[in-house]
């Protein structure tokens, strides 16, 4: 499933499309052929609130689906009764034109973060939310990873809330061969209580912050594993992918020296880790220089490596 970067506004989702002669095959040795980057179109949609864009994939019937979160009650929002945030999906033709949209959420903060289609033509959503109301049927304490499985007309199937008594983010997700979910973020481990030591042993007292946060659910939202990774210090998964062995690997930051990371280049670097099926650590690898780099995005590429993306304030060692 081909990821587009997603753009945003704060008073409406903006989606600017641009030309390409393939759909898929844009070869580096052929980019000026292939890729024209005209505009093909561009479309604005929400209401008089905020809204923000965080993932747009390409859906199987050549169409769109956009995710991200909402405080607006009118426009695009009419229906919804509250000025909160919600998770906001919209379904769009190839177009740019709306074909369905729904809101999901309940009387506080819930914000979307990331959505694939699903083996069934319908689609997954992740991100974080504070709501134990509404569509969300629990909540630990300030925000938990909330997952929603939904079919392809955006109706719930399922819903499933994971967290502790602090701020825990989810910002994307894969589906497994299994039929099930991988989802990766931000675990709080300053509040995590002692289910979330899990495959670490008693070593809340020597980690910080956060951590990179991996969590693996079947088909119907129940917890298999889950495991943390990092160091002392603030350590966030914001992207995984697939590996061809059938693990993963998870992409974000670290601003650790400790524990599991074991080169760090200075302040906050690329970190991006390799784990098995099962959640064990293969190998991990800091990215960047003397300044603050940031990962927000991984792909595979088709040679078996990794392209990773994000921002640098760096000019030394790994930048040049």
């Amino acid at each position: 499933m081909m990821r587009i970067s997603s753009i945003f506004t704060l008073l409406g989702l903006v989606i600017l499309a641009v030309s390409c002669n393939s759909d898929d095959d844009i070869s580096l040795a052929n980019t000026t052929d292939t890729f024209q980057g005209e505009v093909a179109w561009v479309k604005s949609y929400g209401g008089s609130g905020d809204e923000t864009a965080q993932s747009v994939i390409e859906t199987s019937d050549g169409g769109y689906a956009i995710l991200g979160f909402t405080n607006s009650t009118d426009g695009e929002l009419q229906g919804k009764v509250l000025p909160v945030n919600d998770y906001w999906l919209l379904k769009l033709d190839t177009n740019g034109n709306i074909e369905w949209t729904k809101t999901y959420g309940g009387s506080k903060d819930d914000r979307g973060q990331a959505v694939i289609q699903t083996s069934d033509g319908g689609f997954a959503i992740t991100g974080y939310a504070m709501s134990d109301d509404g569509d969300g049927s629990n909540n630990n304490g300030f925000h938990d990873n909330w997952i929603l499985k939904l079919d392809p007309q955006g109706n719930l199937e399922w819903e499933k809330s994971f967290g502790f008594s602090g701020h825990d983010h989810s910002y994307d997700l894969v589906q497994t061969s299994d039929g099930g979910f991988f989802f990766v973020g931000f675990l709080d481990i300053t509040s995590a209580l002692a289910d979330g030591t899990y495959g670490k042993g008693n070593t809340l007292t020597r980690h910080g912050v956060g951590e990179f946060w991996g969590t693996k659910i079947d088909a119907l939202g129940n917890l298999e594993w889950r495991r943390y990774y990092g160091g002392t210090n603030n350590d966030r998964a914001h992207a995984v992918v697939h590996s061809d062995d059938g693990g993963f690997v998870m992409a974000g930051f670290s601003e650790s020296t400790d524990f599991d990371i074991s080169n760090s280049r200075g302040s906050y670097d690329f970190w991006i880790i390799k784990i098995t099926e099962n959640g064990n650590l293969v190998w991990e690898r800091s990215l960047g220089g003397a300044g603050i780099e940031i990962a927000y995005d991984i792909a595979l590429a088709s040679d078996g490596n990794y392209l990773v993306t994000g921002h640098t304030f760096s000019n030394d060692q790994d930048i040049s």
